[in-house]
């Protein structure tokens, strides 16, 4: 009885210490930033950063690695300095260089323009403060969810939705999905 509390003991310890690693890991993989390409410095890199981490007091960064955008109703960032500033000359700088034709993966296309789509719905609604930046905002992100748009072959099932499904092992299974 003793011994299978101890295996029992023995093996929360051996969880718990999976789980502290497993959170150590993921923190470290969310500060690099490297979504987009594994050049930290890559534009797309820099404009997620920019337009997505948010940093919590004791300086770690969150955001980068969520499905949803971390935006509220009663968010600022972006809406005042210095994000602000950051925001518009990144997306700028996007807007300028024709930062859309550095990736041509249409995934990660995609998935930018999702979340530039979500950061716009989140500027729209017109009964907050801070119009001359919302719409200042808006026009950029407009501009770059545009030129992000995929083509029609790249969504075509043929080239994209295979590609997509084979990064996922566990569900590449063509009988199961057809």
């Amino acid at each position: 009885m003793k011994l299978l509390q101890h295996i029992k003991w023995l093996a929360l310890v051996l969880i718990g210490m999976f789980l502290s690693a497993v959170e150590l890991g993921g923190a470290t993989l969310s500060i690099k930033n490297t979504i987009y390409d594994s050049d930290q410095k890559h534009l797309w890199n820099r404009l997620n950063e920019t337009l997505f981490a948010r940093t919590a007091q004791d300086g770690k960064k969150f955001g980068l690695d969520e499905l949803d955008i971390l935006y509220w109703v009663s968010t600022k960032n972006l809406l005042i300095e210095p994000s602000h500033c950051q925001a518009l000359a990144i997306l700028g700088e996007f807007i300028n260089t024709h930062g859309e034709k550095l990736i041509r993966d249409p995934l990660k296309r995609a998935l930018l323009q999702r979340d530039l789509w979500e950061l716009f719905d989140w500027s729209a609604p017109a009964w907050h403060d801070s119009d001359r930046e919302r719409r200042e905002l808006q026009v950029r992100l407009v501009l770059a969810i545009q030129r992000l748009a995929l083509t029609t072959n790249e969504i075509a099932l043929e080239e994209w939705g295979w590609t997509c499904l084979s990064r996922f092992p566990q569900t590449n299974n063509t009988r199961a999905i057809r």
